[in-house]
């Protein structure tokens, strides 16, 4: 498939440790990710170097491979999830999705009765999530996108927006 065409395209099952206390939702996997089958596959989504600083930061290596960041993700209570389960999309913009099959979120949280935070990794998801959850608005802070799409955050501020989701997950 081009980046060009459009069919139903298919996201990731949840990262989910044994305790998490807060769930970082994006809308769905850009191309590249999906492609490479990792969240935030595209080596330009600043997602995983805002989760290496927070490593670094606690003094614990750098975050090298895709199963290594998963492992940290579960073993400091922050739970991985899309809001978009599988749509209809062309290309990785997120203004390009159609025909949305959402995650069972409120299932998921439901079942993991200790997040009690919910994050969305940008508007996009921020909206969706409101869109088809109404009633989780109280759980949501919507944060800066980490997409290489939203360039008006520089790596450092979006560190500083983020930290709230380190800081409550590690509390």
């Amino acid at each position: 498939m081009t980046s060009m065409e459009s069919k139903r395209i298919e996201g990731f099952p949840p990262v989910l440790g044994s305790q998490p206390k807060v769930l970082v939702l994006g809308s769905m996997p850009s191309v590249l990710s999906l492609e490479k089958a990792e969240y935030y596959g595209n080596p330009q989504n600043r997602f995983w170097q805002i989760m290496n600083h927070f490593a670094q930061r606690e003094g614990h290596p750098q975050l090298s491979d895709y199963k290594q960041r998963l492992e940290f993700l579960k073993q400091h209570h922050i739970a991985l999830w899309d809001v978009v389960g599988s749509c209809v999309r062309r290309g990785s913009s997120d203004a390009m999705i159609r025909e949305v099959k959402v995650n069972a979120i409120d299932k998921l949280l439901l079942q993991n009765p200790g997040i009690t935070f919910v994050f969305a990794n940008g508007q996009s998801a921020g909206k969706l999530l409101l869109k088809h959850f109404e009633s989780l608005k109280p759980l949501l802070t919507i944060l800066p996108s980490t997409s290489p799409a939203n360039a008006k955050f520089t790596l450092p501020a979006l560190i500083c927006a983020w930290n709230c989701v380190w800081t409550i997950a590690n509390s």
